[in-house]
């Protein structure tokens, strides 16, 4: 008995399907580059409340305003920031933004400098140079950076991140960033 040429064609179909399927599965994701903070502009249209603490009044209003734009101006993008790091504090530490949003990894570092949290930028500082001092050299010259710069992993290093860890506060970086919407 012969094999119904229906039956031939439905397999046909469906292998063809799964082809496709597992063929979408095998892209790769695209890099994304650095986004560099000092590109934005620094003219800010509202500003979070003074009545709440301070990483309250970042959370409402990047949900409020940010959200939508975070790449208006250089603070709106601290908001967003500072909703990533609070997500990736809560897990393991600045070690994830350096693994999962490696393309963040610069605007933090322009972030700490320009809410001037010295001690921290000291430390990332450290980080970063240890990782890749070319490319911190190119940072502090603002030249444009490869995708995943600093993706190097160096168990040597694992110090630096837990000190790192020690020494950032979530609460004052909230701070220091509602006090600098309202310096202006």
């Amino acid at each position: 008995m012969k094999t119904p040429l229906v039956f031939k064609l439905i397999l046909l179909l469906v292998l063809a399907w799964r082809l496709i399927i597992s063929n979408k599965k095998t892209k790769k994701p695209s890099e994304k580059g650095f986004l560099n903070l000092l590109e934005l502009p620094a003219v800010q249209l509202s500003k979070p409340s003074k009545e709440l603490e301070p990483k309250e009044a970042v959370k409402r209003f990047y949900r409020d305003v940010a959200r939508e734009n975070p790449e208006v101006n250089q603070l709106y993008f601290i908001c967003f920031l500072a909703e990533k790091l609070q997500k990736h504090f809560a897990k393991r530490g600045i070690f994830r933004l350096f693994w999962y949003d490696q393309h963040l990894v610069l605007s933090f570092y322009q972030s700490l400098k320009l809410l001037n949290l010295e001690k921290e930028t000291i430390l990332f500082e450290k980080i970063l140079t240890n990782l890749n001092p070319v490319s911190f050299i190119k940072v502090s010259n603002n030249e444009t950076l490869e995708p995943n710069s600093f993706l190097a992993t160096n168990p040597e290093f694992d110090l630096l991140y837990v000190e790192f860890d020690k020494i950032f506060d979530m609460d004052k970086y909230c701070q220091a960033l509602v006090n600098q919407f309202y310096a202006n």
